[in-house]
């Protein structure tokens, strides 16, 4: 889940961008309870207290960060991301290279319960 992509762009994401702001929630969502939901199911799947999880990207914006022009629309990914210290902690522990003080997605294969709820919300999300 790491690349936006989608189709369109010019000033509708402007439109997107507005719709975002009034709706309260990211797009490729159906309700503010289903995205608070995933991002508890995030929280719990970390094993960890400290967990918070988010979400970025065009989801959250309208339009792709390398490709402007690009809309989020029905192939366009969900960006999330965990921000822990002790997730951080245990991830350096079990031999992941941090990299400016952040470490890559691709290394949720070192928690498997995050692989796993990755798995289920690629399945369940698209």
């Amino acid at each position: 889940m790491m690349s936006s992509a989608g189709g369109g762009g010019g000033a509708g994401a402007e439109g997107l961008t507005r719709q975002i702001v009034s709706r309260g929630y990211p797009l490729g969502f159906e309700s503010r309870d289903e995205f608070e939901a995933i991002l508890e199911r995030i929280r719990t799947a970390t094993g960890v207290d400290d967990a918070q999880a988010g979400i970025r990207g065009s989801s959250v914006t309208g339009r792709s960060y390398k490709e402007p022009e690009r809309q989020f629309g029905p192939k366009s990914d969900l960006d999330f991301f965990v921000v822990s210290d002790t997730l951080y902690e245990q991830a350096v522990a079990r031999g992941a290279k941090p990299a400016n003080g952040l470490i890559n997605v691709r290394e949720t294969a070192r928690f498997p319960e995050l692989r796993r709820l990755e798995r289920q919300l690629t399945t369940e999300l698209g």
